[in-house]
């Protein structure tokens, strides 16, 4: 796990760094104020900027490679590794725009027991930048709102569907916890393992039933089939000349 200092020195960097970006950065300010997926155009531009910054000023960065090429992986664990207690952290960015909920995926679950089961992390960090636009004397601000946390110690703030497979945070619930400086509890690596197997588990579950459900429908259906001819009148078509 990543400690306190470092924990702290990476928020204030981050938070420093694009307090000034933000306001001066032309392509930012268009993204922000652009139609479409804001948050993932924001969360491509972010992540680079920010891992040569965090480089920049001391933080221990690594990208996870692959063993013979030596090249970076295309589906890394984490965006970029923090090492701290010699040891690298997984740490996953997020960026967007502040007071826009929904739940974005945070990682693959079976991904994410493998990596904890075979012992090579024993944490999942997110680190969060949402930016507010605010008018002050008729001039738009932008304001970075920073959150830098371990996700496996707040797992009462995910969902997991089984269907992709992905666990998702519920954002409006925690970072309602983060700004109330609700504090919860810290769960040992193994206490994380079993939190983690019976949300897969209860996940799997619910996948089953659903599939059960339209199984037995389509069965039904299929059992009473008796062809009356084809009938397109609910289908529509453009000819092309």
């Amino acid at each position: 796990m990543i400690d306190k200092a470092t924990r702290l020195k990476v928020q204030k960097i981050v938070e420093e760094f694009w307090s000034k970006k933000a306001e001066v950065d032309g392509d930012f300010k268009r993204l922000l104020s652009g139609t479409g997926e804001v948050g993932h155009s924001i969360a491509a531009f972010v992540q680079a900027d920010t891992i040569e910054e965090l480089s920049e000023k001391g933080v221990e960065i690594g990208i996870q490679t692959n063993k013979a090429s030596g090249k970076p992986l295309k589906r890394s664990f984490g965006d970029f590794w923090i090492r701290s207690n010699g040891i690298y952290n997984p740490v996953n960015i997020k960026a967007g725009e502040f007071d826009k909920n929904g739940q974005p995926n945070l990682v693959s679950l079976s991904r994410l027991l493998s990596f904890l089961l075979h012992e090579q992390v024993d944490c999942y960090y997110v680190l969060i930048i949402k930016i507010s636009q605010v008018s002050v004397k008729d001039k738009m601000r932008f304001i970075p709102h920073v959150y830098f946390v371990d996700m496996l110690d707040y797992l009462d703030y995910v969902s997991y569907n089984a269907g992709p497979g992905q666990l998702m945070i519920k954002e409006k619930e925690f970072y309602k916890a983060l700004e109330s400086g609700k504090t919860t509890k810290h769960l040992s690596v193994d206490e994380r393992v079993l939190k983690l197997a019976s949300i897969f588990q209860e996940g799997l579950d619910r996948l089953i039933l659903d599939r059960r459900k339209k199984m037995t429908k389509k069965l039904g259906q299929a059992s009473g089939f008796k062809s009356s001819g084809l009938d397109q009148s609910k289908l529509h078509f453009h000819v092309n000349p």
